[in-house]
């Protein structure tokens, strides 16, 4: 009796263990090359985004001191979102 096979009982067994052993190679694979990696600047955007839509209504409205406020901050969120780049880029 080989040393492998006291280790299964049934052929299904092997089955299995290959299978699992396949799937947790690729999700290894897949994360080493960054697939399943979250984008750490994609909420960023979002918000970015959702504050130069507040920014244009107000200016429509004619709110310009809120319009003015809401672009500064806009601005100010862009450069973090620059430098999170560029940090992600370098590494």
């Amino acid at each position: 009796m080989n040393v492998y096979e006291s280790l299964f009982t049934k052929m299904g067994d092997r089955k299995f263990l290959f299978k699992r052993f396949l799937a947790i190679s690729l999700f290894r694979t897949f994360t080493m090359f960054g697939l399943f990696k979250s984008n750490p600047t994609k909420k960023m955007r979002k918000q970015y985004d959702a504050l130069l839509e507040k920014a244009m209504h107000a200016q429509r409205n004619g709110d310009i001191k809120t319009y003015s406020l809401l672009t500064a901050q806009s601005e100010k969120l862009w450069k973090e979102i620059e430098t999170l780049e560029k940090n992600t880029q370098g590494t």
